[in-house]
Order: structure tokens, then sequence, then C-alpha cells
């Protein structure tokens, strides 16, 4: 038989409103999910939340029958099915974990015993024997008759317990250390969400306790602590420098090496040319990773990051594109986000051009050029001595032997004449 608008508003209406709630939070937090691994999903935070949201999606589905049937048997079989979705709570101290980046060493242990303990919890809650141990139907609604409070069930709440307490302290201690104003306020939203749950429960054992009435509505409640981190991330964007502070369209087709460093130094970006450097880099024997390729580089972004400078221009020996090093001007520039707090480095180094002409017009040997380049990337004595394998004794003569070339009776005299000489010649 066919229905008509009306008697499906009125079937609506007349559906348990425990399952209504349900239908709501599954979409909703289904909908929050799959937006948020939109946001960016290369990101690992982006990606566990996307497991956790669809975990707790499953959950609410599954509640939805579980209220609309009236028949013991499909309940209990429908309640099994919801158990997976339990591990929804360990992976939030996971993401928290991550945010607050903290070390894989310690991270490791923690999170194996959490969900080592939780596989077992997992077990035994299937049994029907871990927090509730019947079901009762009342005036079309379903009771959950709560477990003698166990050696299983104790243990359960203190893990749940520890996992909320890791959760408050690692978030009010990166409240404490962050200096980002970014930062502070995603972990106001994070603790704001913990309280209300803190809350939510309070008011619900208290409901228990007088009326011994549990209608299982902590499936509905504990989304307020996921759903928190989902807030966080979509207003504040973790672990990334906010979009459109620079342009991969632009830069990559442009013959400077550009790199973006974020608030740890880890590179966010970097264009075709500096992925060039950096894969003759990896490509080296005795050499690898970012500093070998970039000299300074890392160092210099964290000192502007701590706010030593808003812009420098520095001349680094970098790595070329053929594996060779010659000496680059590399400007850094701070990216500030709209809270004005310091959340990246734009990098961006030319190669200094003319170097065959400052070496002809000044009889510079092919030895000397190279002690010169990396005396105007700042390096001492010993440590062009090590970058050229010669011993210190002869990089003093070549020293030398270059200022009595060029005239001039020191390093920073020399220095001064290259780089102006490197800026002439540079298009």
């Amino acid at each position: 038989m066919k229905l008509t608008d009306g008697s499906v508003a009125n079937k609506v209406l007349s559906m348990n409103p425990l399952a209504l709630i349900s239908a709501f939070l599954a979409i909703a937090t289904l909908l929050l999910a799959v937006y948020i691994l939109h946001l960016d999903p290369k990101n690992l935070v982006h990606r566990l939340f996307f497991v956790m949201m669809i975990l707790y999606s499953c959950w609410e589905f599954i509640y939805i029958g579980m209220q609309s049937t009236g028949d013991k048997q499909l309940f209990v079989l429908l309640y099994k099915m919801t158990t997976p979705a339990l591990v929804f709570i360990p992976m939030t101290l996971h993401i928290i974990m991550l945010m607050v980046k903290m070390s894989r060493k310690i991270m490791a242990p923690i999170l194996s015993a959490i969900y080592a303990a939780y596989v077992f919890f997992l077990y035994q809650n299937f049994n029907l024997n871990l927090i509730n141990r019947d079901f009762t139907r009342v005036d079309g609604y379903w009771h959950f008759v709560r477990t003698d409070p166990g050696y299983v069930t104790v243990l359960y709440m203190i893990v749940y317990g520890l996992i909320i307490l890791l959760c408050i302290s690692l978030i009010i201690n990166w409240h404490l250390k962050t200096g980002l104003t970014r930062e502070k306020k995603q972990a106001r939203i994070l603790l704001l969400s913990l309280a209300l749950l803190f809350v939510f429960t309070f008011i619900d054992y208290v409901i228990f306790f007088f009326t011994k009435n549990d209608l299982g509505i902590f499936a509905h409640y504990v989304c307020i602590w996921p759903v928190g981190i989902g807030v966080s991330i979509i207003r504040y964007r973790f672990l990334s420098v906010p979009p459109g502070l620079y342009s991969y369209e632009i830069f990559d087709n442009i013959g400077e090496s550009v790199f973006v460093l974020d608030h740890d130094s880890e590179i966010l970006f970097a264009n075709s040319s500096a992925r060039k450097t950096m894969a003759a880099c990896a490509a080296s024997p005795g050499r690898g990773g970012f500093d070998a390729g970039f000299g300074r580089v890392p160092e210099i972004a964290e000192s502007m990051l701590q706010g030593e400078a808003d812009s420098l221009l520095e001349t680094l020996i970098m790595m070329n594109p053929d594996g060779s090093q010659s000496p680059y001007d590399a400007r850094f520039t701070v990216i500030n986000d709209r809270y004005d707090d310091r959340v990246g480095v734009l990098v961006i180094a030319q190669q200094m051009k003319g170097m065959k002409d400052f070496a002809a017009g000044y009889n510079i040997t092919d030895r000397e050029l190279d002690v010169i380049q990396c005396a105007a990337a700042g390096l001492s004595s010993r440590e062009i001595a090590d970058t050229l394998n010669i011993s210190e004794r002869t990089i003093q003569a070549h020293l030398a032997h270059i200022y009595n070339k060029l005239d001039v009776k020191n390093r920073v005299e020399l220095i001064n004449i290259f780089k102006g000489y490197s800026r002439l010649e540079s298009p």
C-alpha cells in the first residue's frame, strides 16, 4: 500500500525518540568524518579521526535498530554488533598524543597497552558480562540491567578513566607550553568538550543511582568528546599552516629553490627545484637528509620562529641538483596566521651567479673559490677544512693567498667583495 506524506510523517513522529536521536547523530558524525578527511586526506590526525567517527556512526546506526525492535533476541544480537565501536575511545587518546607531538617512543608502549586492554574488554562485552548482563523492555523502551561491579568491570572503568585523565593532562600541559594562540584555542575547545562529557556522565550515574534505570544513553552523550576534536580540526586546523599562505602553482614553476617549513622545521612544501636538490642529497654517498642539502636552513628557521627576526637574507652553502655545492642567497620570511602566530618560514634560495667571471677577474683558482664560498656561508676555518677534506693549515694558506689577490685585510672585507660581485652579476 502506498503511504501518503502525512502517514510517513506520522510514522517518523511515532518512532522511539532515542532512535531518532541515534539517526541524527549517526548522519551528523558520518558527514563530519567525511568532511574532515576531505580537508587533508594525507594528515594522520584526519585519517584517525575519520576511522574513529565511522566507528561511532556505525554504533548509532545499529542503535536505531536496537530501539526499534521489540524482539529481545534481535536486540541482544544488535547489541553485540556495537561492541567494536568502543575502540573509538582509545583512538581519541591516540589523536591527542599526535596533536601535542608526543614522542613516538613514549606513545608506542602506552597505546599498545591500552589497545590490548580494549581487545580484552571487547571480548568480555561481546559475551555480555562486562557492563550489561540483561535487557528488559518497559513501555516501549529497552532498559539496560548493569552487571555487578566485578573485577573486569572495575578494570574497564579504571582504563576508561585513565584515558580521560591522560587526555586532560596532555591538553593542559600543551596549553601551558605552547606559544601559539591557535593551539591555545584548540586546547580550550578540547577541555570544554571533556568537561561536558564529565557533566553528562555524572548526571547519568546520579539518575541511575536513584532510579536504578539505565536507558543506554551513554552512546549518545559520549559523542561530545570526539565532536569537540572535530570542531577543533575544522576551526583551527591541527598540524598545518593555514591554506592560502603559499601557492603550489606559482612556486613550482620558478627557478629558485622554494620551500616552506612549519613550526617544527618540517618541510610542508618544496617546489620542483628544491625537490631536485633533496633528491640529489639523498642519492649522494655519505649524505642524506634535509640538513645536508640545505645547510643551516633549519637552524635559521627555528631561530626566526622563536622571534629573533621576521625576515633575513643569508648566504649559505647548499647542494645543487647535480650534487655539487655552491653559495646561495637565501631569503627567509616568517609566515604568520590570522592569530599572528609564527606558524612557518618561507625560504627562497637563489644560486649566486658570475662565479667564473669573479674567479677570472681576480685570478682565483678553483680550490680558492671553494674556500671563498665556504667563508661567505659563515663557516669557520675548521668547518671549511672538514667540508673540503683538507687540513686547517692549508685553509689558512689559501686565505692568505686570497687576501693578497683581492687586496683585503680580513674575512669580512673578503665576503663583502664576494657578495657584492655576485649580486651585481645576478640577472
